[in-house]
């Protein structure tokens, strides 16, 4: 089973002056995967996307859409963040701005 969330408000991680790590600004139209082991259910699937995309999007952003091999985790997905079902869906242009688009977890 795998999610791929579309991502306009990503971060990487980064160290500030004083040595502290910190969550900084990645600009641009990225995705992130996610891949899980064999017998992951969508609700443990769930937790663990919210869970990993803490450390992947600005603190209070949402996906701009979803996309998962599995139609329960997606729709789990789409209700946790309040998406519309109908506007979940990757846009044909998704990330060719130029900037790299593709963060594999």
């Amino acid at each position: 089973m795998k999610v791929e969330i579309g991502n306009n408000r990503a971060v990487e991680a980064g160290y500030n002056d004083e040595g502290k790590l910190v969550l900084k600004p990645y600009p641009g139209e990225h995705v992130t995967r996610i891949t899980f082991p064999p017998g992951t259910s969508p609700q443990q699937g769930l937790i663990l996307t919210i869970k990993s995309l803490e450390r992947h999007m600005e603190h209070g952003a949402t996906p701009v859409w979803i996309e998962s091999d599995d139609k329960q985790l997606r729709k789990l997905l789409v209700d946790y963040y309040g998406l519309q079902i109908t506007k979940a869906n990757r846009p044909d242009n998704w990330g060719q701005n130029g900037a790299p688009n593709e963060d594999d977890h």
